[in-house]
């Protein structure tokens, strides 16, 4: 919870930098035409400064927590960065496809872009707890659950999102979203990280006794 309220303190300042200065770079070194694609650069600017923002205010916190009981940890806050901007930038995408369908992403035919939203999503999900899985020096099947955490929470977000539970569209209806559902996420994840370091504890003491 403290990293997420530290990204989310940060965010304030970060996100309107790379909207503006980040964006900027793109638009000006020809990255993006003019109009509309401008537009998606400064949005793009955004998104990453913000998913940057959180990933690692996140993965530091966990790091300090964690660096007792993994000997790799000082990767998990790249693995947390890396994954929050996935997570970020995939999530942005399926609020930014409200405005274009007036409002609904599923309507009565079902709509593929937003489908693909919902894949990009529970792939950036899937992923992360995949780069954080390989840290943990557990065996799968005392594992799997952090795998399965991350695509299980991110169906339910790309649910909420698609059903039209959302507080609005767009980068600022992702980012009200997000911090809405971050006491969720980090009580749930802080429960099952807790349950696998005692595993680990376990698996450890195990290994010295033989």
């Amino acid at each position: 919870m403290l990293g997420f309220l530290g990204g989310g303190i940060f965010c304030l300042l970060t996100v309107p930098a790379g909207f503006f200065l980040l964006g900027d770079l793109l638009i000006r070194v020809k990255f993006c035409g003019y109009g509309q694609s401008a537009i998606g650069c400064l949005f793009f600017g955004a998104i990453f400064a913000g998913g940057l923002t959180v990933g690692f205010s996140v993965g530091l916190a966990q790091w300090f927590v964690l660096k007792r009981f993994l000997l790799r940890a000082r990767w998990w806050i790249l693995a947390s960065t890396l994954g929050w901007m996935g997570i970020f930038s995939t999530l942005c995408n399926l609020f930014y496809k409200p405005i274009l369908n007036n409002g609904t992403v599923l309507q009565t035919t079902i709509d593929a872009d937003a489908l693909s939203g919902v894949a990009g999503l529970l792939g950036a999900g899937a992923l992360m707890g995949l780069f954080q899985w390989l840290l943990m020096d557990l065996p799968l099947v005392r594992s799997w659950s952090w795998i399965a955490l991350h695509v299980c929470l991110a169906l339910l977000a790309a649910l909420a999102v698609t059903s039209g539970i959302h507080p609005g569209g767009g980068v600022t209806g992702a980012s009200v979203f997000m911090v809405l559902s971050f006491p969720m996420y980090a009580v749930i994840s802080g429960a099952v990280l807790s349950r696998l370091m005692g595993n680990l504890k376990m698996v450890n003491g195990l290994s010295q006794a033989t």
